[in-house]
């Protein structure tokens, strides 16, 4: 088995990428106001950039929980780490921003406890969440609590996940019928909790997953033509997908398989040979979870101050819009992640896991 690094620069790489295209799917129709079509030219599949996020939620879950010693102590210090990392700035945009009336409130409450506001609604979002793209982080955090639990199962863990996301999945089948894992159809039980734990989504997060388990094999083939081809081959697909729409939709059968063929082609690249991105990539890859929280919000803040602005040329009202409310993601972003994800996420850390004692080989939680 290979010994992990503290790092893996394209895993940052991508999810600086990955944040990039959801900030321009959702900014897209700014930019059409000032430039027709060229928002959606761009960025109309942006929001494969879910699929990609799940994709590397899986992949370091492994490569974190794979050097843990296995138990319920483990499972423990999984889920307090994961919990620190994710919960603190989510709560408090939720609770900064809850609204005045008793529909937002009510929205809210759900948002905190991870439940889709709608299940009636379509899947995979099942009416979202309190702030637009929370509806991914009901997924993640479940995915995490089944991750612990799977982990509490000792050396069987990755064979017990494996079991009860393939159970979640597909049993349901039995009852309701076959759905070709269409994520936007989902199986129709009362309980919208259930339609959320249901949903093929979290397949996704499996093949993440499965990419830890790959990459964590000793490289020995470095034939750096062949994997030069391979990596282009993957990276071009994915390419291809994007810009024209195959294999669309956040789902498995979709956008999960071009994402899936350019994470692990990058980082068994990575693996072999040394590669080098551009610092601003990395940076964006570091705050990605505070820009891909935060941009929504930025923006309608942005675009309720402008609009009661007159000094502005109306003709490029949609770029002043997406250009102030970008700039303005990545600057409150930095701040977030100095002062929350990292600094506030790990005191809270230390106080819960305080004369909690487990042994792992250290690893960097990227």
């Amino acid at each position: 088995m290979l010994a992990v690094k503290n790092t893996i620069n394209s895993i940052q790489a991508l999810r600086g990428i990955a944040a990039l295209l959801v900030v321009g799917f959702h900014y897209r129709e700014a930019l059409n106001l000032t430039f027709p079509t060229l928002g959606d030219t761009l960025f109309i599949n942006g929001a494969i950039g879910v699929d990609l996020f799940f994709l590397i939620s899986g992949f370091i879950t492994f490569y974190v929980a794979n050097n843990l010693n296995d138990g319920p102590s483990s499972s423990l210090e999984f889920i307090v780490k994961r919990i620190c990392r994710v919960i603190p700035l989510y709560y408090i945009i939720l609770l900064l921003s809850p609204g005045n009336t008793l529909k937002s409130l009510y929205e809210v409450g759900r948002s905190l406890l991870f439940i889709p506001l709608d299940g009636s609604q379509t899947g995979p979002m099942y009416g979202y969440a309190s702030i637009l793209v929370g509806w991914t982080l009901n997924y993640e955090m479940l995915f995490y609590a089944l991750a612990a639990i799977a982990i509490a199962c000792g050396r069987w863990k990755w064979a017990a996940l494996i079991t009860i996301i393939a159970g979640l999945t597909f049993i349901p089948a039995l009852l309701f019928g076959w759905h070709g894992l269409n994520t936007y159809i989902g199986y129709p039980f009362e309980n919208t909790y259930l339609k959320l734990a249901t949903n093929p989504m979290l397949l996704e997060f499996l093949f993440g997953v499965f990419i830890g388990y790959v990459y964590t094999f000793k490289s020995t083939a470095k034939h750096r033509l062949v994997w030069s081809c391979l990596l282009a081959s993957g990276a071009g697909f994915f390419i291809y997908c994007y810009a024209t729409g195959f294999m669309w939709g956040n789902k498995p059968l979709g956008w999960m398989i071009p994402s899936f063929f350019l994470l692990l082609s990058l980082v068994e690249y990575e693996k072999r040979f040394p590669v080098v991105w551009p610092k601003c990539i990395l940076f964006a890859g570091e705050i990605s979870f505070s820009v891909y929280l935060l941009h929504t919000k930025l923006y309608n803040i942005v675009e309720k101050i402008l609009k009661r602005t007159p000094i502005f040329d109306w003709d490029y009202y949609g770029l002043i819009l997406v250009a102030v409310a970008f700039v303005l993601s990545i600057l409150v972003s930095a701040l977030t992640y100095k002062y929350i994800e990292i600094a506030l996420s790990n005191k809270l850390k230390t106080f819960l896991l305080k004369g909690f004692n487990t042994t792992t080989r250290k690893v960097q939680t990227v």
